[in-house]
C-alpha cells in the first residue's frame, strides 16, 4: 500500500482511509451515537439486509474509524452505543459481536416420477446391441 503525502508515512490503500490520513484532526468530529443510529436504521433498509449484518459492518468501520464526506468519523464507543438502541428499534435481540446468519431453510424432498416416459428418460443409456 502506497503511503499519502502528509500523513506520516502511514501506508494506506482504501479512500477513506486516505481521507482520514490526510484530514488529520483539524475539522474532523465524532459521527456520535444518533449519527450511527441514523446510519444503522438506512443500512437495515437496503434488500437483503439483516439487522445483525448491520451491525456486524458498523462495528467494523468503528474499529477502522471510517470517516464519513462530511468529515466525521465513526468511533467504537458510538458504534457500541447505539447497536443496543438500534436493536430494540428494530425489535430483533441483542445480539454478540459476531451474530449468526439466519438459519437455512429446510426444503421438502422432492418425490420421485415413477410415470413410464419418466422412468425411461432417467434410466441409463444403454449402448445399441451390435449387428451381426
Amino acid at each position: 500500500a502506497a503511503a499519502v503525502a502528509g500523513s506520516g508515512g502511514v501506508g494506506v490503500s482504501q479512500p477513506w482511509q486516505r481521507m482520514a490520513a490526510i484530514a488529520g484532526t483539524s475539522g474532523v468530529t465524532p459521527l456520535g451515537v444518533q449519527g450511527v443510529l441514523a446510519a444503522l436504521r438506512r443500512a437495515v433498509l437496503r434488500p437483503g439486509a439483516w439487522p445483525e449484518q448491520v451491525c456486524s459492518m458498523m462495528r467494523q468501520w468503528g474499529e477502522e474509524r471510517r470517516m464519513t464526506p462530511q468529515r466525521q468519523v465513526i468511533t467504537p464507543e458510538d458504534v457500541e452505543a447505539a447497536i443496543p438502541l438500534f436493536l430494540k428499534s428494530t425489535g430483533a435481540a441483542a445480539t454478540a459481536p459476531a451474530a449468526a446468519a439466519p438459519p437455512p431453510v429446510q426444503a421438502a424432498p422432492i418425490a420421485a416420477d415413477t410415470t413410464p416416459a419418466r422412468a425411461a428418460a432417467a434410466a441409463p443409456v444403454q449402448p445399441p446391441a451390435p449387428t451381426p
